[in-house]
């Protein structure tokens, strides 16, 4: 095979990978992760209202559901906070997520914040 034909493929594949990457990143998310809902943009609210400035491991609450902060651990935090909101995570189960995402004791004050958030008028 000539080498102009092999950069001319290895070129098309180059460019295969990253739309390959967001087509598998966009199938990766939940179905319903698209969809507005009011109740959890009201707890967002609440959790920002209430703890914002409060440290959850090296950043504030704030920078986390922002997006402010590492990119890679904001949406990671806001998918916790929309299943513990929405029920699919129970509360045992979102602060032992986030205490050890965090390397906070579960009795840390910014949890125990958190967690009172949920059924807060």
């Amino acid at each position: 095979m000539s080498p102009s034909k092999l950069s001319s493929k290895s070129r098309a594949f180059s460019r295969l990978i990253p739309a390959a990457f967001i087509a598998l990143t966009l199938t990766a998310c939940a179905p319903d992760a698209w969809k507005y809902n009011p109740n959890i943009s009201a707890f967002y609210n609440r959790v920002l209202q209430h703890c914002g400035e409060m440290a959850l491991g090296p950043v504030s609450v704030q920078m986390l559901v922002n997006q402010d902060a590492n990119y890679a651990t904001g949406p990671i935090f806001l998918d916790m906070l929309s299943d513990y909101d929405s029920g699919k995570l129970s509360t045992p189960a979102f602060v032992s997520a986030v205490s050890s995402a965090a390397r906070i004791p579960e009795d840390a004050p910014v949890i125990r914040c958190i967690t009172a958030q949920k059924n807060a008028p």
